[in-house]
């Protein structure tokens, strides 16, 4: 079974590698910014959540089409980040 590096790195694993990075930097100087990092785990652990689960629908329902797999991916995240943006900010 050979599995493309494009379909292992979709944009959703990018998002949360990211999201990841922000979550650890937030979680080094949580006590340097007086508890205002805080906010940075409170938001972006559902949001990390919520990448990853969409990664793995998306990958379930889409078997093996990378093309569509991206588009339709990119598209989700471009959503979820508007949102989360309206809501939050």
């Amino acid at each position: 079974m050979n599995i493309s590096w494009k379909y292992i790195l979709s944009p959703c694993v990018i998002a949360a590698a990211v999201i990841l990075i922000g979550l650890i930097q937030s979680a080094a100087t949580i006590k340097s910014s007086q508890g205002w990092n805080a906010l940075g785990l409170i938001y972006g652990i559902p949001l990390l959540l919520l990448i990853i689960g969409i990664d793995a629908v998306i990958k379930l329902l889409v078997k093996k089409k990378i093309g569509l797999v991206w588009l339709i991916e990119l598209i989700l995240i471009a959503v979820v980040f508007f949102l989360f943006k309206e809501f939050v900010g």
